[in-house]
């Protein structure tokens, strides 16, 4: 740290992130190697689906969380332009909303590393015997980087930024590898059938639009960046590229030395590193493949968690969530509490997400409820886009989220039971809307507190 002063808000938030800080922490947010594995077990049609996400999803989404980042700079990036748009109550149950998708997200991060990780060591049918060590190890980094972030982003920044270069090098040594094996044994799946697909894998297709959300946390962070208005659209444009390139030409290459079929959704890369590290006379590549994602993993998580209990701050200084979770730490400035309760949420998430579930449909389970619960705030933010003249964009990113949700519906091939899958998905889901409306008094009561005007 420099001697010079760090500038702060009106509330005493430290402005820490400049654009490098940001574009790091977006790939570290939007980019995930699992999501690469998932996309080349659906085959050589997820390249065309990739290019259509990333041209009627990716490029509305950044462009709407670009433009809407210089006309409302640092006032809490989607929240406050769904609530510039249509009023407090419907920007606190987007943020609601928004909160619980992610902390279904968090577990989905967990569980894919402890699997690449067992991938390695255990192989698949001795996978599920550590279980409880793998549920104890994703509790326990839960905890970690929750004390990391209880001292703010001028320590944490630096575990995002490692974590997010940790991830980016795994994929460009494995594209590397997996490019030297072409070269000595030509492409392994034949891509003369790309619009050919498995209706088992129609539920992973709204993952790929999923993949390329994220960018919007970079803009809840507005009070935490310095000079925001220009820097969350560049930082927004750079790490789109790096993350849209990564998606495609990393699924290009696990397809180039496994078929599709064999690619597990979950540790396709290191079954990618392995075979192609075989090829060109490095096994050791498999490891790894494995280390540096896992060690990633641990500053995507921070990255995630920082960001995410800033929005419960937000609703808190509204007046909609009780005073507690406005209150910052004395010294550090940061929403103390807010950062304990995650804690404790995603832990139970971890417990119950394992209960009755093998390691790959727990994780496909916490990914659906994810979608299903962040893209509905996505929807409020495009059309809150629509409202302030982003026509175009709105429309793209409205009809590909109302997709992805319709998909995220459809169970996994290879599930246990499609009953008890569906019954904690929708049951899950509804279970969080009884949530919301129990919290929607505090809401109202916020928008309209003398009790005799019209609601926002």
């Amino acid at each position: 740290m420099s001697g010079t002063a760090v500038p702060t808000d009106d509330r005493g938030l430290r402005r820490d992130l400049g654009l490098a800080d940001l574009v790091w922490f977006n790939i570290a947010i939007v980019l995930g190697v699992q999501g690469i594995a998932m996309s080349a077990h659906i085959g050589p049609v997820s390249i065309l689906l990739h290019i259509l996400a990333a041209v009627c999803f990716f490029v509305p989404f950044v462009y709407v969380v670009a433009s809407l980042s210089r006309q409302f700079p640092g006032e809490g990036g989607f929240y406050a332009w769904i609530r510039e748009a249509f009023g407090l109550f419907p920007a606190f149950l987007c943020g609601w909303s928004w909160w619980l998708g992610v902390m279904f997200f968090l577990p989905v991060m967990l569980l894919a590393g402890a699997a690449t990780t067992l991938r390695v060591f255990a192989g698949n049918r001795e996978a599920e015997q550590f279980a409880l060590i793998e549920l104890a190890v994703c509790v326990g980094a839960v905890w970690v980087v929750t004390a990391v972030n209880w001292y703010g982003f001028r320590f944490s920044r630096w575990l995002n930024d490692a974590g997010s270069a940790l991830m980016y090098a795994a994929g460009v040594i494995v594209l590397i590898a997996c490019g030297l094996s072409v070269l000595r044994q030509g492409f392994v799946t034949p891509f003369h059938a790309v619009l050919t697909f498995d209706p088992g894998t129609l539920g992973l297709w709204a993952q790929i639009a999923m993949s390329y959300g994220g960018l919007e946390m970079g803009s809840i962070l507005g009070k935490e960046i310095r000079d925001p208005a220009r820097t969350i659209p560049r930082a927004a444009w750079l790490s789109a590229a790096a993350c849209a390139g990564a998606y495609i030409f990393g699924s290009l290459s696990l397809m180039a030395v496994l078929r599709p079929p064999n690619i597990d959704p979950v540790s396709g890369l290191v079954q990618a590193a392995s075979v192609a590290g075989t090829a060109i006379g490095a096994p050791w590549l498999a490891y790894t493949a494995m280390t540096l994602p896992v060690a990633g993993t641990i500053g995507r998580l921070s990255a995630h968690v920082g960001a995410l209990a800033r929005m419960p701050m937000l609703m808190a200084f509204d007046g909609a969530l009780s005073p507690r979770f406005a209150e910052l730490h004395a010294k550090w400035r940061t929403p103390y509490l807010i950062l304990m309760v995650q804690a404790c949420v995603c832990s139970v998430l971890l417990v119950l997400a394992r209960s009755g579930e093998t390691l790959r449909n727990a994780w496909q389970l916490l990914m659906d409820m994810s979608i299903l619960t962040l893209f509905f705030p996505f929807i409020c933010m495009f059309a809150a886009a629509w409202k302030f003249g982003r026509r175009l964009s709105a429309f793209a990113g409205i009809a590909v989220s109302l997709l992805s949700m319709a998909f995220a519906l459809i169970p996994p091939s290879g599930h246990g039971s499609v009953v008890l899958f569906e019954l904690k998905l929708i049951g899950g889901t509804i279970l969080l809307c009884r949530s919301d409306s129990s919290l929607t008094a505090n809401s109202e009561q916020a928008a309209n507190p003398s009790g005799d005007e019209e609601p926002v």
